[in-house]
């Protein structure tokens, strides 16, 4: 389904500033490393917020903790401060937004939360 495909590069590609002149010119190897500079930080955010997080907190059980993330599955658990920064690169819609976020992500109430957030 070509419509629910991932926008994570595009947004990527959106902050990664393109170069301006020859001497800004990087190789392909400088391009990854930089692409994934941001990848990098989002996943370090992510293991802090997760140990701060009350619902994980009090839930860890129901979860499986891998490599400082937590997990539901084959879903990555998104704490409660870091969901509407998903959601803001989603809204298509409640169903295409439900449809996209559940693809990677999982956290309790999800469909209630999207719903209200397309609601606004």
């Amino acid at each position: 389904m070509p419509q629910y495909e991932s926008r994570r590069e595009e947004i990527i590609n959106s902050i990664i500033p393109q170069p301006q002149s020859a001497s800004q010119v990087t190789t392909r190897g400088q391009m990854q490393r930089k692409s994934d500079e941001p990848d990098r930080q989002l996943t370090q955010k992510l293991k802090e917020k997760v140990k701060t997080d009350p619902w994980f907190r009090d839930n860890r059980s129901l979860l499986t903790f891998r490599d400082g993330l937590a997990w539901k599955g084959s879903k990555l658990y998104l704490p409660a401060s870091l969901r509407i920064r998903a959601l803001q690169h989603s809204h298509l819609g409640f169903l295409k937004t439900l449809h996209l976020v559940q693809q990677q992500f999982w956290w309790p109430g999800m469909k209630k939360d999207i719903e209200s957030y397309v609601q606004r």
